[in-house]
């Protein structure tokens, strides 16, 4: 989780000048942290800027992001249109603060999550152009 916040912050500012992109990789790879959106999404934003810079373990991340993509749909509610934070319910608590009744429902921040993680996602699988996707704006 703190690789993401790196990556972000060197996102921000507009640089990809990062070191070690490998140990990175390998780094996602050894500390496969899942459970709730953001979890799942770390993983596969720091693995999105690493993958711009190289190839190293490529197959294994194609064969991630399929498997992740298979996994969403744990969160996924289609007669909402909408992703939940954790699997099949909503976030019950933001930093501390009660925010819902944690019911099985999508929430925005589930869903914006995951929708940009399946962009990131399609674009480590080259599928992004073809999709038509867009990066969300944060």
């Amino acid at each position: 989780n703190g690789a993401m916040k790196v990556m972000t912050a060197y996102s921000a500012a507009n640089r990809d000048d990062f070191d070690n992109s490998e140990g990175m990789i390998d780094l996602c790879f050894s500390n496969l942290n899942e459970g709730d959106a953001c979890n799942n999404f770390n993983i596969i934003y720091v693995l999105y800027h690493c993958f711009k810079k190289t190839d190293y373990r490529k197959g294994e991340a194609i064969d991630y992001c399929l498997e992740r993509l298979k996994m969403y749909q744990d969160y996924w509610f289609p007669e909402h249109g909408g992703f939940s934070f954790l699997p099949g319910k909503a976030n019950r608590i933001y930093y501390g603060a009660y925010i819902s009744k944690g019911l099985p429902e999508p929430d925005v921040h589930g869903t914006h999550l995951f929708l940009w993680g399946i962009v990131l996602i399609s674009d480590i699988l080259g599928w992004r152009e073809e999709l038509g996707l867009r990066f969300p704006i944060t």
